[in-house]
């Protein structure tokens, strides 16, 4: 493997060196191509969005697969390589980090021509993954043998986290030898990347705390076997999960992420044929999983990645419109298109997790092929963690070709609802936690009946009783829900494909916006010879529509609420 030229993902370079190959491997996957930054900036957002989006049902799974995520962070922190010769001389001589070590290593840390502050922080991190590892570790050994949450699947988020985390180890693992850490922008990208994993591990360790807060708030004793106690059994899981959080907290005070990521090193974006090949492959793979009996959880996280590359699209036109690559009337009436698309589908998303996500993980080359496209749409639309200002995004990519791109995603996506609602129609024994199912049953009461406000209504019969929703149960989807499934279904189908058809017509207006702006610069340049009277005379004078319309400001389809806040799943 030749030396990663700066500046160059090793991803990027791995898929260079294997140009020509075939593009899936021994399992069907499609080539990974997100770089370790990536990879820790995409699983860094879903912890965000895990917490920002709490499922009062998910407590025991999100426990489940907490102490493999830890793991995952601990492993890739301990091989991140060290920026101080004191932590690498430690490292080489297998001790064991521990405070006393930490501090004496310290002092020494001018000898090897370092800032000490330095090597304290790489030291304090390194003690901070050996008691995630034997704190989760611990916890893992007991959830084998507790009473709850008992054996089954853990959340899919959590574990498509784990994932990324894995891949960004290996990563490190592979290349390590070849980072140069006198280089500053190395060093930089390492403290990011160490950032990063803490501030992961911190913002889902308080997630998991959340969900097991609400467990044991919503506990309800029971006289059976299953109910017997008086205290949630999540008390005793809480007390350890805070505990955890209280020691990540404390490291993550001392290399604040905004601080080391305002000097992360920032890779040139591929841009648009790396988005063309992940909307491709994300497509592929979406209906390859739609036509093998999917479930739950793999049916919301197609649902939800449409949602965000509609918040990914009107980023990108928006950034047309600003610097004026697109015409403005037909782009405005995409990006109306666009918003009804994405509100369309993460409406659809969040009915599907309203029900039991399934009995196995969501299929790899699923959760590969989507965060593979929220890298191809962020490495375009963002600047680390702030979306970019309009001119940088036209810069990294020709947008007039990439709504052309975007149009065909759109496209594809109608027929995607249409292998969903397919799939919804094959779905047997479709099961979800009582309470959340009987709110949505009744909004759709509600929404079904709106000249009947009042009481009476909500005292209409669901289909699940008093002591389902009391104590939580398992129950079967009422029809009104699945029936809201499929409408949920056709309103996605339907905006996707009015989302396409304006944004086939911008590209074909667009084609003739430079001839229209040089037509109007030439007018403008004669105007500005001609005579003071002669100007007046070929000023355009406003005709009936124009003097009636009315001037206020209108609000445009940029002000979008729920798409354009969850760009990111």
């Amino acid at each position: 493997m030749p030396d990663v030229p700066p500046g160059r993902s090793p991803r990027i370079i791995e898929t260079e060196l294997t140009k020509g190959e075939n593009a899936t491997g021994k399992l069907g996957l499609a080539r990974d191509f997100r770089s370790v930054g990536e990879l820790v900036t995409d699983a860094d957002s879903i912890a965000r969005q895990l917490l920002f989006d709490v499922d009062d049902h998910a407590a025991g799974r999100v426990l489940r697969a907490w102490p493999q995520l830890m793991e995952n962070v601990a492993e890739l922190i301990e091989t991140i390589p060290a920026t101080s010769a004191v932590q690498q001389r430690l490292r080489e001589a297998n001790a064991e980090p521990t405070r006393a070590g930490a501090s004496m290593m310290s002092e020494r840390a001018n000898e090897a021509g370092v800032t000490r502050s330095t090597a304290y922080r790489e030291m304090r991190e390194e003690i901070t993954a050996t008691r995630l590892r034997s704190l989760s570790g611990s916890v893992a050994s007991d959830l084998a043998t507790s009473e709850w949450p008992g054996p089954g699947p853990g959340d899919q988020r959590l574990e498509e986290m784990s994932g990324n985390l894995r891949g960004a180890h290996d990563l490190v693992t592979r290349f390590a030898p070849q980072f140069d850490i006198n280089n500053a922008a190395v060093a930089s990208d390492l403290a990011a990347t160490r950032a990063r994993a803490l501030h992961i591990s911190y913002i889902a360790t308080h997630a998991v705390a959340v969900h097991l807060r609400i467990e044991r708030d919503t506990y309800v004793r029971e006289p059976d076997t299953a109910r017997r106690r008086d205290v949630s059994p999540a008390v005793s899981w809480l007390r350890r999960v805070e505990s955890a959080e209280a020691i990540l907290a404390s490291a993550i005070r001392q290399r604040p992420l905004a601080t080391a990521v305002s000097h992360q090193h920032e890779p040139a974006p591929v841009g648009l044929p790396r988005l063309t090949t992940a909307v491709e492959a994300f497509g592929t793979q979406a209906r390859r999983t739609l036509g093998a009996d999917p479930i739950p959880a793999e049916i919301g996280l197609i649902a939800r990645t449409h949602g965000m590359l509609a918040g990914a699209a009107l980023t990108i036109t928006n950034a047309g419109l600003e610097t004026g690559a697109l015409e403005t009337t037909s782009t405005q009436r995409m990006n109306t298109a666009i918003t009804t698309s994405g509100e369309a589908w993460m409406d659809l998303g969040y009915r599907w997790r309203d029900l039991f996500p399934g009995e196995r993980p969501a299929q790899p080359g699923l959760v590969q092929a989507a965060g593979e496209l929220r890298a191809a749409c962020r490495e375009i639309t963002h600047m680390r963690d702030q979306v970019a200002p309009a001119e940088t995004i036209a810069s990294r990519v020709d947008i007039a070709a990439a709504t052309r791109t975007l149009a065909g995603a759109f496209e594809a996506a109608a027929g995607i609802a249409e292998h969903t609602r397919t799939a919804l129609s094959d779905s047997q024994n479709l099961t979800g936690p009582a309470r959340p199912l009987d709110v949505r049953a009744r909004s759709e009461i509600k929404a079904a009946r709106p000249e009947q406000p009042g009481p009476e209504m909500l005292i209409e019969s669901t289909g699940i009783t008093t002591d389902q929703k009391r104590l939580n149960l398992t129950v079967p989807a009422p029809d009104i829900v699945v029936d809201g499934l499929h409408r949920s279904t056709d309103r996605a189908g339907e905006s996707s494909a009015a989302a396409a058809a304006a944004g086939t017509h911008v590209a074909t207006v667009g084609a003739g916006d430079d001839l229209a702006r040089a037509q109007e610069a030439a007018r403008l340049g004669r105007a500005a010879q001609a005579s003071p009277a002669e100007q007046i005379a070929q000023t355009p004078r406003p005709g009936i529509a124009e003097a009636g319309e009315d001037k206020r400001a209108k609000p445009g389809p940029a002000q979008v609420t729920r798409t354009a806040r969850e760009t990111e799943i």
